[in-house]
């Protein structure tokens, strides 16, 4: 009887582990179900934000208060390693996709709506290529003073001395590729250097444009614009990249 009763903990208990492991299964396929949606087109993105990656969010949580109850059985029953180990990696692979989708939420709420910025609102740069509305006046106001950290207020024209036009042109296409940002129009004469920057998993596409001119003072001013092509919020990337250019001059 009490050999009965052993084996039926037993598999009540591997049940629970085996539970644990198909609910992180449906909240990866979930995931990858939103992100490949979106890069082939099927869905929007709207529908693969709300849709797919909100209840893969949802079932994460839910798997890591599973598995959390099958590893505490795991190691209450001495259950074999095995078990222990499929519980233990269920949940620390679930919360780490609720801990990443978190940070998400809160870099969303921390920067202004708004995804195309400019160190440069009095001679604004229009681009070449890609397609963009002229970036709109209130957009100065936002970058300087949205969002409680006022992210985008030290953003500024950025003026070197003791150089040239074609150095510096030269240097811009050379950190362009550094930082994986596709040129898709170049132009010396005029000092126009722009590009696409594609993101790892949905594939956002930002465009990044460069404009450097010489002053009568001789000195070189370079200009930046960097724009999304989709969403109201940019979770600070266009920020990020026009800093990590600047950072190279």
């Amino acid at each position: 009887m009490a050999n009965f009763k052993y084996k039926k903990s037993t598999n009540r208990d591997n049940y629970i582990v085996m539970f644990s492991f198909i609910s992180l299964f449906i909240t990866l396929a979930l995931l990858f179900s939103g992100v490949i949606s979106h890069r082939l087109n099927i869905f929007s993105l709207s529908v693969s934000l709300s849709i797919f990656t909100k209840y893969a969010i949802y079932v994460a949580i839910f798997t890591s208060m599973i598995s959390l109850v099958s590893l505490g059985y795991s190691f209450k029953r001495q259950s074999k390693i095995f078990a222990v180990f499929i519980s233990l990696i269920t949940f620390l692979v679930s919360v780490f996709i609720i801990v990443i989708f978190y940070g998400y939420i809160i870099s969303l709420k921390s920067y202004p709506f708004m995804n195309d910025i400019t160190t440069n609102y009095d001679d604004k740069i229009s681009f070449k290529i890609a397609k963009h509305d002229p970036i709109e006046d209130e957009n100065s106001f936002l970058q300087r003073y949205g969002g409680f950290n006022k992210p985008y207020n030290n953003l500024k024209s950025v003026y070197i001395n003791n150089s040239n036009i074609e150095e510096i042109f030269n240097k811009s296409i050379f950190v362009f590729t550094k930082m994986n940002i596709n040129i898709t129009y170049q132009n010396l004469e005029e000092g126009i250097i722009e590009g696409e920057a594609v993101s790892f998993w949905y594939g956002f596409k930002d465009d990044f444009i460069v404009r450097i001119e010489k002053l009568i003072s001789d000195d070189i001013k370079i200009d930046i614009r960097s724009a999304s092509r989709s969403g109201r919020s940019d979770f600070g990337n266009n920020y990020d990249r026009i800093l990590q250019f600047i950072s190279y001059f």
